[in-house]
Formats: structure tokens, sequence, C-alpha cells
């Protein structure tokens, strides 16, 4: 049997085959073997194994990376790496890395140590730096006879320093503080190691570079010399510098706390930057042919930057306490000053991006708003008042480097040098256009010189406005001339690079520069022009507008916009300006300041414009530009969007079609769409027929690019329904889809939950083929979801019930389903356990309360015992909404509404009506209260009205006015006009619009425009509400109205029911005929009735409102 070397090295050499066939049952069998004992110690094996095919090899120590990412920590549970097979990967691990000679099977083995280091050090592997360190420090020992171990020794050298910064990175990720403490006390010496190698190496590479600069006249020698041992030595040197400056890097970054207080790293900001003085002219005046040499130079420019903007980022406050940091920038800001715009040249451009970088941190950094240490300061504060005005780091930065005098420098070099258009731009912009603009659009500054010159003008400016307003308008004074000569197209990119300066800072020019006047006399003629040379200013002109139009609006500047962005958008202009002007549009359009009838008479031109250039443009992203500005414009057009339809039907369905496989731009167009139905409302109908298509295959989570699409289809999905007057068959398709969604669960749950509850509430027929699944779903998720994704599911299943409410086909099936499915089951235990929120318990039990009112009889048996009675009162303080409350003492009137004795035997009460007072009785006096406390809030909020206020308890009140005064008594007539308003205001004020807040798209516009969902939504509220209370007051079920309640002056409807309802109960309870204190009864009866009741609740406390409108209620004999 061969061994387990064999079986792993033929199993990687299987998984190397390029024959899927051989490739797969070895990739299978290679992650079988993965929990096994011995299987990554064996892979190290196979490694370091040189006799065998470097293939496997490599691929070899890649499972193992992978291997110890997966099973090497302590808290893995099934297949960790046992500790004996962790020490012999360990102790061999340094061996294998250093003696390795393939420069990639290396690099994976210090990746392997780094990730054990990170997981084992110290407590595993204690001497691994000391080690490592050890190792560095053997190897840099110069042995000048040992000619032979040279490159031995250079390999060495190379390996335990590579290892050493990964080491020093996969530590430095560390951040519980027990680690980021040890980091930091190891810090010091590792400083001292790597800094002291840097500039070993440094120095002895620039003693090597030195001896290729070329005398004058010598230079054709070169070549004759190119090749040496020098070179490779030089090479190795740089190399060397490279990683331990990388190394180094980490170090003063993450290990130190107070980098200032450390005398290495002060030495360390000043040490490098002396080394780049040197570093920095050796890219130009040394021929650097071999590759590497170059490679290892660049990194080396490159490294020493990111350490200084790494110290910025990490704390800026302690990188400018440092006293070389001031020079350091002022260093590299005369880089920038004394170079011209680097043309394919990428590392210069990085090292003056660093530069840009380092000033911009310094410039508006809030974290320099504190006062400055002794050490900055030129006179050191001796009293408490003197203390007190301390001026701020910033200010100090402000005095040594960032005077008027530097900053009026570089705005003129920002802007007169960074922020022309480069030769690169213009050949790029001449070769793809699309592409160009797309790149200008991204906010990618940090990588881009024209960009972060752009960043750091914009801080100069809000920062130093009083100085560099004079600036700039001499620049545009400068700048505002007419081309008198076309072909100097260096004028013109200065004439644009100053445009664009006065744009960035539109904010803090506005006192200085009148735009409309400009505009008028200036721009629109530049604009306008038909010479293709000044296309640079035409983009720019139209950029300008976005930025000043917002700044400086005016009703007389937007009629000539529309034409100029128009007539830019137009087919015989650069692809660049036109894609401009389109961003423009849109940012006009979508601007504040936006009045649609200056617009009116241009929406067939701008949709013209629109539609000529999705048929010129090509890239998804810009498809997806103006198709975005197309969507802008259509949901700002609003309700008169209705006679340009054919126009915008007539390219939308061929875009759709034309983007097959393009799934991004169709999800613009899904977008576009659903605006297009929030502006049409009812009159979207027209739209269904290529709507259902589009969302037949957007929603379907069987199609592939649900991915892509399903978010932006199911918002559609939601603005059809709310805006559609009926539910048609092809509608009525789509609810298979949603069901799927329902199932396939992710983010889309609530959207998918609100699109069943419009579908229930447009036509309950749906739940015919639907009710099962849905019923289902919802079963299957409650009690596994996030509060909100719960709540919006407690909301769609209370929709159901009420739509099912007044029909008793649909009311009995849906209790059956819900039985069946376990659903009343889940929703009780979810109840009793208590482990939800507690607002989302109260979502639960208005689910129960909602059943209750339904059928009380039915539910209380569903309740099992008491216990969920108890819980339910528990929550009366945790139900903030008004509604909620209401709900519950309805539903708990109603509930004991079932204790009176039963028409068939009034005088004896049946055995369930026995069980039924047997389960209620204990929570009697809690429901008593509960009910008190809602005749109380009931009139609180009748005498806030009469106050004549408008809000309370966070609702909104409806308030008569007659002749400009609040009338306070409007509310007492019996007209059933004002009852229609009071109890519309009554539907608002208790929170009822709340539960329509999944994405209103399509509910409201700004008018208070209600979509037909909206309507249909209130009116089911309503009359749920009504046919409650109308049952609780006449004690049967009735098809009365809700006028058949009457109403007085001091009491509302819902407390004329409630109260009446308690009144019969509690006479039943008493031991009074109820007919006793009906309308009928004389006087006398319904005195001695209320006097029992009085007795009755006695005993009871916090009864007292209750105790007084039962009271009332039967003394006007209200009670039928």
């Amino acid at each position: 049997m061969a061994s387990a070397y064999q079986q792993i090295c033929a199993a990687l050499a299987g998984a190397t085959s390029p024959d899927p066939n051989v490739r797969g049952p070895s990739d299978t069998q290679l992650k079988q073997w993965e929990t096994e004992p011995g299987f990554h110690s064996t892979l190290q094996d196979v490694a370091a194994d040189v006799t065998i095919d470097l293939k496997l090899r490599l691929l070899a120590v890649i499972t193992l990376k992978n291997g110890i990412d997966k099973y090497w920590r302590k808290t893995v549970k099934v297949g960790a790496v046992q500790p004996a097979e962790k020490v012999k990967i360990r102790q061999t691990a340094l061996a294998v890395l250093l003696n390795e000679e393939n420069d990639k099977i290396a690099g994976y083995n210090s990746l392997v140590v780094s990730k054990i280091a990170r997981c084992d050090y110290p407590q595993e592997w204690p001497d691994l730096l000391h080690t490592l360190l050890q190792t560095i420090q053997t190897a840099f020992v110069d042995n000048a006879h040992e000619v032979e171990s040279e490159p031995v020794r250079r390999r060495v050298q190379h390996r335990a320093l590579h290892a050493l910064y990964m080491v020093v990175k996969a530590l430095c990720s560390k951040m519980l503080p027990t680690s980021r403490k040890l980091y930091q006390q190891l810090a010091p010496e590792l400083l001292r190691y790597t800094a002291t190698i840097y500039t070993d190496r440094a120095d002895r590479a620039l003693q090597l570079l030195g001896e290729l600069v070329p005398r004058p006249g010598e230079e054709h020698l070169l070549q004759l010399h190119s090749g040496r041992p020098q070179d490779a030595e030089a090479e190795s040197c740089l190399r060397l510098a490279a990683l331990a400056l990388k190394t180094l890097r980490r170090v003063v970054v993450y290990g130190f706390r107070e980098c200032h207080k450390s005398p290495e790293v002060v030495s360390v900001v000043s040490m490098l930057v002396e080394y780049l003085r040197k570093f920095m002219p050796l890219r130009t005046s040394v021929p650097l042919h071999p590759t590497g040499l170059k490679r290892s130079l660049n990194t080396i420019l490159l490294q020493t930057g990111k350490v200084y903007l790494d110290m910025q980022n990490h704390d800026v406050a302690n990188f400018v306490r440092i006293p070389s940091s001031l020079e350091v920038v002022r260093f590299y800001w005369s880089i920038a000053e004394e170079s011209a715009v680097p043309n394919d040249d990428v590392i210069l451009e990085k090292v003056l991006i660093h530069s840009l970088r380092l000033l911009k941190n310094l410039i508006k950094n809030p974290a320099l708003n504190i006062p400055a240490d002794r050490d900055l300061l030129t006179t050191v504060p001796t009293n408490i008042t003197a203390r007190a005005s301390t001026p701020s780091i910033r200010r100090v930065v402000y005095d040594r480097l960032l005077t008027p005098e530097f900053v009026k420098r570089a705005c003129e070099v920002l802007v007169g040098r960074y922020m022309v258009l480069t030769e690169d731009d213009r050949t790029s912009w001449e070769d793809n256009a699309e592409e160009w603009f797309i790149e200008q659009e991204a906010d990618r500054w940090e990588y881009n010189l024209r960009g972060c010159s752009e960043k750091v003008f914009m801080d100069l400016m809000s920062t130093n406005r009083d100085t560099l307003q004079p600036v700039v308008m001499s620049m545009l004074q400068m700048a505002s001339g007419d081309i008198t000569n076309p072909d100097d197209f260096n004028a013109i990119l200065l004439k644009d690079a100053v445009y664009c300066a006065v744009g960035l800072t539109a904010h803090d020019m506005f006192d200085f520069i009148n735009f409309e006047s400009w505009f008028q006399t200036k721009l629109l003629a530049e604009a306008t022009t038909t010479d293709p040379r000044l296309t640079p200013l035409q983009r720019r002109i139209a950029w300008l507008i976005a930025q000043w139009l917002p700044v400086q609006p005016s009703p007389t500047l937007y009629v000539p916009v529309y034409r100029l962005l128009i007539q830019l958008m137009s087919g015989n202009n650069d692809m660049a300006v036109r894609l401009t002007a389109v961003s423009t549009l849109k940012a006009v359009v979508d601007d504040f300041g936006f009045e649609l009838q200056p617009f009116l008479g241009y929406v067939q031109p701008v949709l013209d414009s629109l539609t000529a250039v999705l048929g010129d443009v090509d890239g998804v992203d810009c498809l997806g530009g103006v198709v975005s500005c197309l969507a802008t414009v259509v949901e700002r057009l609003e309700g008169v969007i209705a006679p340009h339809v054919d126009t915008i039907m007539g390219i939308v369905p061929m875009l759709w079609d034309a983007a097959d496989g393009q799934e991004l731009f169709r999800a613009h167009i899904l977008h576009i769409l659903s605006k297009l139905v929030v502006a049409l409302r009812a009159d979207s109908e027209q739209l269904h027929p290529f709507i259902i298509r589009v969302l037949t295959y957007s929603i379907d989570v069987q199609n592939p690019a649900h991915v892509y699409l399903l978010e932006d289809g199911l918002d559609l999905t939601l603005a059809v329904l709310r805006n559609a007057k009926r539910c048609t068959t092809e509608l009525f398709s789509l609810m298979g889809f949603i069901v799927r969604v329902l199932d396939y669960g992710s983010e889309s749950l609530k959207k998918a939950l609100a699109i069943v509850e419009c579908f229930v509430i447009l036509d309950i027929r749906v739940l015919d083929a639907h009710a099962r699944g849905i019923l289902t779903q919802i079963s299957e998720t409650l009690g596994n979801l996030k509060p909100e994704a719960s709540q919006a599911t407690l909301r769609c299943l209370d929709s159901i019930i009420q739509a099912t409410s007044a029909d008793p086909h649909y009311s009995d099936a849906l209790k059956s389903m819900m039985l069946e499915t376990g659903l009343v089951n889940r929703i009780i235990t979810t109840v009793l356990s208590d482990t939800e929120l507690a607002v989302v318990v109260v979502g639960y039990l208005k689910i129960v309360a909602r059943l209750v009112v339904e059928d009380p009889a039915w539910t209380l048996g569903c309740l099992v015992d008491g216990r969920t009675l108890t819980a339910w009162c528990e929550k009366w303080d945790n139900m903030g909404q008004a509604a909620d409350r209401q709900l519950t003492a309805i539903a708990l009137t109603s509930l004991c509404t079932i204790l009176l004795p039963s028409p068939q035997s009034p005088q004896s009460p049946s055995v369930s009506h026995q069980q039924y007072l047997a389960t209620l009785q204990p929570h009697l006096p809690t429901i008593l209260g509960m009910a008190s406390s809602l005749i109380a809030e009931q009139r609180s909020l009748k005498e806030f009205k009469r106050a004549g206020n408008t809000s309370t308890g966070g609702g909104r009140h409806k308030h008569f006015v007659l002749n400009g005064e609040i009338d306070n008594d409007a509310d007492a007539d019996d007209d059933v006009d004002n009852d229609d308003d009071e109890d519309d205001a009554e539907l608002e004020r208790d929170g009822y619009d709340a539960d329509l807040d999944v994405d209103t798209a399509g509910v409201h516009d700004v008018e208070g425009f209600q979509a037909p969902h909206a309507q249909r939504r209130k009116a089911l509220l309503k009359a749920t509400r009504d046919a409650a209370l109308v049952r609780l007051f006449h004690g049967v079920s009735t098809q009365s109205p809700l006028t058949s309640i009457p109403r007085r002056a001091n009491r509302t409807r819902m407390e004329t029911a409630v109260v009446c309802a308690w009144a019969r109960i509690l006479a039943g309870l008493a031991g009074a005929n109820a007919a006793a204190v009906s309308a009928s009864a004389d006087q006398q009866s319904r005195v001695r009735a209320y006097e029992l009741i009085v007795g009755l609740l006695g005993s009871v406390d916090g009864v007292e409102e209750l105790r007084a409108a039962v009271g009332e209620v039967i003394g006007e004999g209200v009670v039928l």
C-alpha cells in the first residue's frame, strides 16, 4: 500500500492535470483529506522536496496555506490540526523557507509562516521573531572571503527579511488590546533592526549606483558596462532596502501609540526624507537597465511616501508633532512645484499624488483642532489665561507651512499645471470619449493626479477664502479673453482649467461672480461655437452650469440653459460633450429650485435629444446615466407626462430588447418604468403589457438574471400594484413569482410581503390559489427574522386577516389554514416565549387582537389557557401607538362579551361559558384597567382637540376652522359629513398611515394625492374598525353603519361602543339582567343595575374612568 506521502503526491498530480475527468476526483480527494491527521505536515514535506515537479510543490504549499486558514485555530470543531502536527510544521517552517530556491514557493512559505504567527505568536511560538532577527543578523555579517556562498547569503537575507515583513504585517492586523500591547512592546527593537538594514543597504546601493552616473562625454560607454556584477549587487541591495522599508512602515504606523515621543520614530522620519532626496535624482541620472533595479528603486520611492501617508492617516496630530514632519511635507511639495506634468511616467505621477495627499491631510483636518504642545510653540504660555488661548496644531501648521504666500503659489501651481488636461487625457478622449467621460465622473481622486489636485484646491479655497478669492478672480480675468488663435491649444486648456477652478469653488466665489451675467455675455457664445478645437470648453461650460445654477438660481436663466443643453446634446457634438450635457440636465432638473412651468415647453426636445444620445451610446455605464436622466425627467414631470408617454415607450422596449445579457443596464430601465408608473398613477394600466413581460423576466428567482434585477423588479411591481385600479389576469400571473420570492427569502422579503399585501387588498381572490403558500412561508419564517422583517411579515398577515373579515367564506378558510400551517401555534408560542423585542411581540399580539375581533370564541379556544392573556396584558405598556392600544382594548372587550349568557339559555350559562369565565376571570381587573385607560385617553384627545391642539401622541388631528378661528363645537354636531371627516382624522391620528411605510413610491405625491392602493387600504382599515365598533355597540353582528352609534360632545363613537359593551358585560357579571341597562329599561332598573356594577367594581383599582363612563351611558339610556 502506498504511503501517505505518495498518495498525496498522486492526488496533487491529478489536481494539476488539464483533464477535468482526472482533476475533479483529485480535488475531491484532497478536500476529503483536509481533516485527516498528518495531512498538512505531509503537504509541507511535499512542498520542500526539490526532487519532484515544481507544479506539485506549488500546489502543495498553496493547499497548506488554505488549510491553515481553515483548520489551524483552536476554535475549529471539526478537522482542526492537532497540536503535535502544529509543532512539527512550526519546527520546519523557517528552515524550509530559508532553503527554498524558487521565489514563488518561498513567497507562499512566508505567507504560511505569517498565518501561523498570527494564531500562535507568542503563546505557542514565542521564539519566532527572535529566530528571524538572529537569522537576519547572521546573514548580514560581511564574510568577504566566502565568495562562493554570496548568492546563498543574499537568498537567505531576502527570505528572512521577507518572512519578517509578512509576520509583522500579520501581527499588526491583530486588534485585541493584549495583542496590540505586545506588538507595541516589540516595536522599538523591530524598528532599530529594520532601520539599520534600510540605511546599510541604501548606502551601499547609493554607492554602487553613483558609479553608474556617466561623466559628460562618456554616455557611450554605458552599454559596455551593462550587466556588471555591481548591477546585481545594487539590485539586491535595493530589494533588501525595499523590504526593510515595507517592514519599517508597518512598525512605525502600528507599533507606537504616540510616535512623536519615540526618538526612534523621530529619527526615522528625518532619515527617510534624506534618503528620498538622494534617490529621486537617480531616476533620471542613472541608466537603470536591469528591470529589477528600476523596480526596486521605484518601490523605495513609493514606500517612503506611504510611510508618511499612513502616519498621517493613523494620527495626523502626532505626525505634526514630529519636528521634521512639516519639512517632509515641504520637500514633497517642492517635488510637485518643480516637476512637469508626467507623461507616461506612472511612478512620478504616484509620487506627485503622495505630495498632494500629504498636503491635503493638513489643510482641512478636524483632528488638528486641538491645542498644540509646547514643543510646537515658539513661546510657552506661563499662566492660566495664556494656556486657555493656546493655538491649535492647525494654527501652527498654517503659521509654519500654509502661509498666505505658500497658499497663493500652491493655487497657481495646481490650477495652472496639474488641473490642466494632459496629453494622456486628450489621447484617451479621442480614442474613446465614453470611457474617458466615465473616468472623469468616477470619484477616484486618490489615484488620479488631476482629481487629487482638484480636491487639494477645493480644501485650500474653503480654508483660505479671503486669500484665494482675488487670486481666482485674477485667473478668471486673464482667461476670459477671446481665443484669438484656436490653434493655441495650451491657451484653451488653461482656460478650461480656470473654468474648472471657478466651478469647484462656486460656493466660495458666489459673492464675486454673477453667473447669469457671465453665462449670457461669455459662456453662451463659447458653448455654441462650431469650432471643434473648442470642444473642451463646450464640455467644461456644460459642467459649469451644474455647479453654479444651484448656487445662484435665477428664474430667467433656466430657459437659455435648457436651450443650450438641448443644443449640446445634438448629434453633431462630441460624445463627451453630449454626455456632460445629459449629466447637467439631470442635475438641473433634480435641483431643489426646479420649476416645472418653464420646462414644459422643452419636454419634447429634451426627450428627442435623450433618445438620440441613447441611440449613439455604446457603453453600459453611459447608457445607464442617460436612462437615469430620463427617469429624473419623468419623475419631475409628475402628472403632465401623459402626452409624452408614446415617445418614452417608443424607446424603452427597444432598449430592453437590445440590452440582452446586460442586466445592470436593464436595472436602469426598470427604474425608469417605476418612475413612469408613479407619474401616470391609475393611467399606467396602458403600460401593463410591456411591464408584465419585463417583470416576468426580472422577478423570477429561477432566472439567473434575478441577481441583478430582483430588487428593481420588486420596486416596479409594487408601484404597478399601488397604482392599479383592478387586478387583471396579467397582474394576477405575477403572484406566483412573488410567492417564490417569499420562499427565496433574502433582503427582498420586505418588499415581497408588501406586494402580497397590495395583491390581497386589490383583489382577495388571489388567496384562492396562493393562501396556503403564503401562510406556510409566513409560518416558517416567523420567529427567525430580524425585528424589521418580523414587523413587515406581521403587517402583511394583519392586512390578510382584515381583507377576509368581511367575507365568511374567506374568513373561515383563512382560520382553518392558519391552524393547519401551524401559524396560530407559532404566534402563541412566540408570545409566550417572549424572546423577541417588545415592539415585535406587540405586532404578534396585534394579530391575536384581529382574530379576537373577528371571532372571539374561536380565538379564545386557540389560546389554550390564560398564559397568553397574561402575556398580552403585560405588554399593554409597550404599545406606543394609539392604534395598537385601541385595537387591544376593543379585542379584549370583544373577548369578554362571550361571558354574557348565550341567547339559548340566558339564565343558565352553558359549560363553554363556564370554561370561558374560568379563563377570563383572573384577568378581568387588568382588562378593566386597560379599558378605563383607553376611555381616559379618548377623553384626553377630545380635550386636546377642543383646546385647538393639532398634534398629540405622535398623531395628526383634524380641526375645523370658521372665519379664521377654531370652532371647538364643530365636532359635537351629529352631521354625517362631520362624522366621516372625524373618522378619517382618527385613522390618520391613530397611526394607520404608518402601515404604508414600505417604500412609499406610488403612494403619495407632493400634492397629497393618494394612489389607488392607499385609498383602498384606508377604506379597508376604516371598514374593519367600523364593523368592530358596531358589533360591540349592538352586541351582535349587524350591517348597521357607524352612524348608528350615537355621538356626544364629550365622547367619541369608539368610547361609546366600548363603554356600552362593558355596561352589558358588567351588568351580567354583577347578576343583573342585560336588559336592565338597555334604553328600554325604566330609570329604577337602570339605577339598580348601576349600583350592582359599582359594587362589582368596588374592589378593582384604576377603573374610575370606566365606572363613570358606564354610569353616563346607562343614565343617558344609550345602551341598546
